[in-house]
């Protein structure tokens, strides 16, 4: 028995081809999509599967879009949930469990597993040296970092300590909010008895024009985290990136030399401390976003 109120709350983008797997997988509970202005029907579909729908008028990003539905959110607790991530009730009842023994802790995650059985466990973020233990705590334990796939927020504490960043429209924001923790001392508890199901790299469907956007979102995002935090190599980094050109060029592959301008792209406006590139003017959602039940 689950004895806490948890919504799940679900941020879509162009994700009608999984949110029906979704809603099959997951345990009853409440729940939320915002949906970030998809031009698929997701929002529709959400609501056709019986969720409350959040329709943005514009794509402001991941983060704030979480933001936004933790402001509609009326239970103490939210799973955040990627499209393509999917829960059963003895998890849920597991990191509910953990919420009700640590109080003061208001982030939980639980192991991620994939869709071959295999479990991702993220040791540090890619900004910082590479740890040479690898392997996930048998148990409960606090950890450094997280996989912003699937966690339990414990909604007021969060909101209360900011939340996402609202800089960042895409990428790094989970290593942005943990090095935010670490800072703050704020405990983030790792909960292995809840295991949640994700399918990596299905939350969206894209085209070209999308994977221009998450490829100079990833590089604008990259440098604004080493830059606001004092973390990495940036020269290094860039240089890093620059190198790798030559290389598909050569090898004809036209496709990932593109993407790989894009990140390069991204990366020299974050460095130089531009806006994030693609992000709405603020205020607009607030303004001007609807919930439906």
């Amino acid at each position: 028995m689950i004895d806490v109120s948890i919504t799940r709350l679900v941020v879509s983008y162009n994700s009608a081809a999984i949110l029906p797997w979704q809603a099959r997988q997951c345990c009853e509970m409440p729940v939320l999509v915002v949906d970030n202005a998809s031009s698929d029907g997701s929002a529709d579909l959400a609501a056709s599967l019986g969720a409350r729908v959040l329709r943005l008028p514009a794509n402001i990003g991941y983060g704030r879009a979480i933001m936004s539905g933790l402001a509609q959110v009326d239970t103490d607790f939210a799973l955040v949930l990627n499209p393509d991530a999917a829960i059963d009730a003895a998890s849920l009842g597991a990191l509910a469990d953990a919420a009700t023994r640590y109080p003061e802790c208001d982030l939980f995650v639980p192991a991620l597993i994939g869709e071959d059985g295999t479990g991702f466990y993220r040791v540090e973020s890619s900004l910082e040296k590479r740890q040479r233990h690898r392997r996930p705590p048998e148990g409960e334990a606090c950890v450094p970092i997280i996989s912003g796939a699937a966690m339990l927020v414990r909604v007021r504490a969060f909101r209360e300590f900011g939340g996402f960043d609202p800089a960042i429209f895409l990428y790094f924001e989970e290593d942005e909010l943990c090095f935010r923790y670490r800072a703050a001392r704020r405990p983030i508890i790792y909960v292995p008895s809840a295991t949640v199901q994700h399918l990596r790299d299905r939350s969206s469907s894209g085209d070209d024009a999308t994977g221009l956007v998450k490829d100079v979102s990833f590089g604008w995002s990259l440098a604004y985290v080493m830059r606001r935090h004092g973390v990495g190599r940036p020269w290094r980094t860039f240089f890093g990136l620059v190198a790798k050109l030559p290389l598909y060029l050569l090898a004809g592959r036209r496709r990932r030399l593109r993407r790989q301008l894009a990140r390069i792209r991204g990366f020299l406006a974050g460095a130089r401390g531009r806006p994030a590139p693609f992000m709405p003017v603020d205020g607009l959602h607030e303004a001007r976003a609807t919930a439906h039940g």
